[in-house]
């Protein structure tokens, strides 16, 4: 499941992976000001362990969860067709490793178990990626 937050909300909120009260970890943001918990994404089969934060605004961009392979779930609408070429560029699990500050260039790899981890430079506003 996904739920959006208003841009104003996210100036007091604080995302984070919990699992207390829950049979998995999910995505939640909890207003520093009054307490109230929001829940970003959650997945009832499966534990949320990482997720992608904004470098320059520090908001969540996407979150990984796992059952028998890595998806990503995104929480900024703004990253969607981004994911979804990246997450058909190749069939090993994507990790983004790094991330400009004005998120236009991405270094992203694909973990496999049957063959070596592949590099590659993500370019945002081409949609495009080459092989490192």
């Amino acid at each position: 499941m996904r739920y959006e937050l208003s841009n104003d909300e996210w100036i007091a909120i604080k995302p984070m992976l919990p699992s207390r009260g829950r049979d998995t970890t999910a995505v939640i943001a909890r207003d520093v000001a009054s307490g109230a918990v929001r829940v970003l994404a959650d997945d009832p089969h499966s534990d949320f362990t990482a997720m992608l934060l904004d470098p320059e605004l520090d908001r969540p961009i996407a979150a990984a969860c796992a059952r028998e392979r890595q998806r990503w779930q995104v929480l900024d609408a703004a990253f969607a067709d981004d994911f979804a070429y990246l997450t058909h560029l190749d069939p090993g699990g994507l990790r983004v490793t790094g991330m400009s500050r004005d998120r236009q260039h991405w270094l992203i790899a694909y973990l496999r178990d049957d063959a070596p981890l592949k590099y590659f430079h993500y370019d945002r506003g081409r949609r495009a990626a080459q092989k490192r």
